[in-house]
Order: structure tokens, then C-alpha cells, then sequence
């Protein structure tokens, strides 16, 4: 009686779950394409001409580097960077601390698509379990109608959860490359520019 009553609970959360896990889906689904417009439209936006860059720093003190720098079409982390070294005038402690601050803006921009990795396989696999269930069910039955619905149920949360996981792992690695070139850069114009100020106690 115990062990019935416990796999009749079991069996009544995890059917209650499918549909919160299918609309979960559609969800992320229609989010990854939103996130794959914002990555077409960042790669188009996106240059880098480092060799200018470097002719800035070298043969420039800090201020008129960064104006010079902010002429330019940088991306938009290093946009930003170079604000707010000419919005703070910063010492060689303040520019150190303002590349750590931008180390934990790259690692937060990169959470979603880690999250949309490992989320939507993750969804599309109990997507995939729970109609198994009632499938199986409606097989001793002899219900082929109510048994074909599952599987289609099954296999389109299967390719749904695959088809976010793919995209938040191609949008990681991909701005994963773009914002480590941008720190990159980064850190070479604070190790350059920096050299112009001395430490204040």
C-alpha cells in the first residue's frame, strides 16, 4: 500500500511537471533567437585595429591617448574602459581595480548562454522522460492514439532542448573569444598608459 501510494505521487508530480517544462521551452526557444539576432548584430558591429591602438598609447601621454582612444571605433567593453579612465582620472590602484570590475562584467555576460548550455538539454530530457509514463500506460492499453501524442511530445522536447543548449554553447564561445581580446586589450593599455602615473599613498 506504501510503496503504491508513493509511486502514484511520484507519478502525479512528474506528469504536473510536463507542461511547465514545455512552455519552459518554447520560452528559451524563442529567447535563443533573440540571442542569436544580438550575436549576428555584435559580430557585425565589432572591429579591432590594434595597430593603431598601439601607436596611441606609445606615442601619447594618458589624457590625449584617451581621447584619441575614444575617437575610435572600439568595442564595447573597451568603449566603456577607456570612459571611465577619463571619467574618473584614475591612479595605477584605480585602473587595476576598474579591470577587475570589468573581469566580473565579462564573466556575467557570459552566464546566460553557460546557463542556457546546460538548462535546456537539461529541460529537453525531462521533457523527453516524463510523457514516456503515460506512453507506456496507453501501450498496455492498446491506446496507439494517445501513445503516438507522447512520443511526438517526447522527441519535440528532445530537439527543443538540444536546439538551446546548442546555441547558448556556440554564443559562449564565441564571446568568450570576443571579451577575452577585449580584457586583452585592456590590460595593454592600462600596463602602457599607467606608466605615466605614480602610485599615490
Amino acid at each position: 500500500m506504501i510503496a503504491e501510494t508513493l509511486y502514484i505521487t511520484m507519478y502525479t508530480i512528474s506528469t504536473s511537471l510536463l507542461y511547465p517544462v514545455i512552455f519552459s521551452l518554447i520560452v528559451l526557444v524563442v529567447y535563443s533567437l533573440m540571442k542569436i539576432g544580438e550575436l549576428i548584430t555584435e559580430s557585425a558591429r565589432r572591429s579591432r585595429d590594434f595597430d593603431a591602438l598601439r601607436k596611441i598609447c606609445r606615442t601619447l601621454e594618458f589624457k590625449e591617448a584617451l581621447e584619441e582612444l575614444s575617437k575610435m571605433n572600439l568595442n564595447r567593453f573597451l568603449r566603456e574602459f577607456v570612459e571611465d579612465l577619463k571619467r574618473i582620472n584614475p591612479t595605477k590602484n584605480d585602473i587595476e581595480k576598474i579591470l577587475q570590475d570589468y573581469e566580473l562584467r565579462v564573466a556575467k555576460e557570459l552566464e546566460i548562454p553557460k546557463i542556457l548550455t546546460r538548462i535546456g538539454p537539461m529541460l529537453g530530457l525531462m521533457g523527453t522522460l516524463i510523457p514516456l509514463g503515460p506512453a507506456l500506460m496507453a501501450l498496455s492499453k492498446g491506446n496507439v492514439e494517445q501513445l503516438a501524442t507522447n512520443l511526438i511530445t517526447a522527441f519535440a522536447t528532445t530537439v527543443l532542448g538540444l536546439i538551446i543548449g546548442g546555441v547558448g554553447y556556440v554564443s559562449s564561445l564565441v564571446k568568450k573569444r570576443w571579451y577575452l581580446q577585449d580584457l586583452s586589450d585592456m590590460e595593454y593599455i592600462a600596463k602602457i598608459l599607467g606608466g605615466f602615473y605614480e602610485e599615490v599613498d
